[in-house]
């Protein structure tokens, strides 16, 4: 099915266009499970669906695949999403080696994605903002539950502070970058994971009572219409 999708979506008529689509996804995630259900969810059959979806998204001009590519790779982390008792979890064992790869390689995608053609500079583009998005998972957990470094006999804790403290000078210089780039996307991107980092970090000290919700919501009112005004200022080429 991924490869029925994969060949009608680069060269069957457009009319087949949404129904190649609905195969590569299902195709995709039908290939991508079997392959881990068989290899036992191991770091190779990672690499292997990695590989795959990177192919397809080259051959496709699928972004949706090129994403894929991007977080089957972040399970070789120990990136994990889970469902149990009608709740939704996010797991990322590896919190700062997760923060530091995807930082270097979504820089990586997006150098490259200035050398290539507009068909392939759409893909890098999808993969590193994928990464983008890895990069603040993996500093969320961080600050909420700290983190170890082995080397060797050595152990070294990460404190949870210093993750809290890189997140939000992270966000600044991301953010400054992509409205001075007219990058929309990115500042965007950048804007609601500071929400998220400033909400997680306002309840976590403040807990929850009448007077921290309300303050809350003035501050969210306040954000968003900076926010709006902030992307008017940017041009829409972004």
């Amino acid at each position: 099915m991924l490869l029925i999708g994969l060949i009608m979506q680069r060269r069957g008529p457009e009319k087949w266009k949404v129904l190649a689509v609905v195969c590569v996804l299902i195709g995709a995630i039908m290939f991508a499970g079997g392959l881990l259900w068989k290899t036992k969810g191991s770091i190779p059959g990672f690499l292997t669906v990695t590989l795959v979806f990177t192919v397809g998204a080259v051959y496709a001009r699928s972004g949706l695949l090129a994403a894929l590519a991007v977080f089957a790779l972040s399970s070789c982390f120990g990136a994990r999403t889970g469902y149990w008792h009608a709740s939704y979890f996010l797991s990322i064992k590896e919190p700062a080696m997760v923060a530091v790869f995807f930082t270097i390689t979504g820089i990586l995608l997006y150098q490259l994605s200035l050398r290539l053609k507009p068909e392939f500079e759409r893909l890098t583009i999808i993969a590193a903002r994928t990464c983008v998005f890895l990069v603040n998972f993996g500093l969320w957990i961080g600050s909420l539950w700290d983190d170890y470094i082995n080397i060797g006999e050595f152990k070294f804790k990460i404190d949870e502070n210093i993750f809290v403290v890189v997140w939000a000078i992270a966000l600044i210089i991301a953010g400054v970058w992509a409205w001075s780039r007219n990058r929309r996307a990115m500042f965007n991107i950048c804007a609601v994971f500071a929400a998220i980092h400033f909400y997680t970090q306002w309840f976590e000290n403040l807990r929850y009572s009448p007077w921290s919700l309300f303050t809350a919501g003035v501050i969210a009112l306040t954000f968003a219409i900076s926010l709006k005004i902030a992307n008017d200022s940017i041009k829409a080429s972004g």
